[in-house]
């Protein structure tokens, strides 16, 4: 039967928004990812290892009939009559593909297949409604000759797969390496956040099937939480991992805060951080520069990188200098505040002025070598012992340099002895 137009818009809409997420998100996973909608990723259950590695290849499979084109191309896919005239897919597991070359236990993964097959699982919905119950197989079967599970996915389970109204981008292979459910359950709940999330204890516990195991949240925490948290940050295949911090109403343990932590930009940060400690090397931090920072931004915390940028720069400029920066600093803080003009705390612009005040000095230093190298290579004048030069040879220089003679005047810090002649300091 032909889709309704109102069918198929909702289809074309589902595949536009799913083409976004792919383009922002095609960086973090390095091949295709595999979409699981997000009532599927919060499923109430408690699977196995090898109960939830099964899932995880259905999911694969399933993301074959978004695009109806896959259908009747691959071997292992079929679109059948299921429960009250449904169309399902049925699909066929090779079991070499779910051991991951571990092992040849073929045995293992039928009995996963069928306690699975058993299994009820709670979805949550909308409508006030927490959840509701559904098995995920209409039929199943397995050969060990062929080394085969085949399934016949339930309409329920169908119908919650293709509810993509809001979806997370999984790497399975990142899935079928983590030894841990807790770990896989944590990578799908967190995959594709750049920052944080929160659940409630409640709800951690009715995803995980814990409410009677454990009754006590610390205990949770301990069992569930932390060894997820371990295997994501010591695997080297999952690119984030995650710290936590526990939200209190009362003596009780409400929420759990999640932050997600990108394991590139953490050795990033950690490799930025062993620069600035590098140029600040011997340094010892004026009283002069601190008394100036406490006093035109009271509130700024100096954390450990701001003391290192504050003597980096102190090593370059002198503390006299730097102490006058700050005071300029303040200065224009005050007046964008004035205007209603500054983006962000006035502390966060304090420390990106003095990150841009050491670029500032270091395009400066490489533009003097440039422009140094320029006149030195172009031999226009010969420089005299003391080093003067009349205005005109200034000029000249200055062309070479590709300046105006007064920038070239104010870069290389000539000083002014009369009107046609000039001195370089230093």
């Amino acid at each position: 039967m032909a889709k309704s137009k109102k069918v198929q818009e909702t289809d074309l809409n589902k595949k536009e928004q799913i083409s976004d997420k792919l383009a922002m998100d095609s960086q973090l996973i390095d091949k295709a990812p595999t979409i699981q909608s997000f009532g599927l990723t919060k499923m109430r259950y408690d699977f196995t290892v090898g109960e939830k590695n099964i899932f995880l290849k259905i999911i694969e499979k399933c993301n074959d009939f978004i695009d109806e084109g896959c259908l009747g191309k691959k071997n292992d896919i079929e679109l059948v009559t299921g429960a009250f005239g449904t169309k399902v897919p049925m699909i066929e597991i090779s079991i070499k593909d779910l051991l991951q070359d571990k092992s040849n236990n073929y045995d293992y993964y039928r009995k996963s297949l069928e306690t699975l097959g058993n299994k009820y699982f709670g979805v949550p919905e909308s409508e006030g409604w927490d959840f509701k119950k559904m098995v995920l197989f209409d039929n199943l079967e397995g050969s060990e000759s062929k080394g085969k599970l085949r399934v016949t996915m339930s309409s329920s389970f169908w119908k919650t797969f293709y509810d993509l109204r809001a979806f997370k981008l999984i790497d399975t292979d990142v899935e079928y390496k983590l030894n841990l459910v807790s770990s896989k359950r944590m990578y799908e709940l967190l995959v594709g956040n750049r920052n944080m999330m929160t659940f409630s204890i409640d709800h951690l516990k009715l995803m995980f099937c814990a409410e009677e195991k454990y009754k006590n949240t610390n205990m949770f925490i301990t069992r569930v939480i932390k060894p997820a948290q371990k295997e994501l940050r010591e695997s080297d295949f999952c690119p984030f991992y995650f710290d936590y911090e526990t939200v209190t109403e009362g003596r009780k343990i409400a929420k759990i805060n999640f932050i997600v932590i990108d394991k590139a930009m953490k050795a990033e940060s950690t490799e930025r951080m062993n620069a600035l400690r590098k140029d600040a090397e011997g340094v010892t931090l004026s009283q002069a520069v601190t008394a100036e920072v406490d006093k035109c931004f009271p509130s700024l915390v100096i954390r450990e990188d701001v003391e290192l940028k504050l003597k980096r720069l102190q090593k370059q400029i002198g503390p006299d200098e730097l102490c006058a920066k700050i005071r300029k600093i303040k200065q224009k803080t005050d007046k964008l505040n004035e205007e209603n003009a500054l983006k962000g705390t006035v502390s966060a612009y304090f420390i990106g002025s003095l990150d841009k005040m050491f670029e500032d000095i270091k395009i400066q230093a490489n533009n003097s070598r440039i422009y140094r190298s320029k006149i030195d290579d172009a031999q226009v004048v010969e420089n005299t012992a003391d080093e003067y030069f009349t205005i005109d040879q200034l000029k000249k220089k200055a062309k070479l340099a590709g300046m105006n003679v007064e920038d070239f005047i104010n870069q290389f810090n000539f000083e002014m002895i009369d009107e046609q002649t000039y001195r370089m300091k230093g």
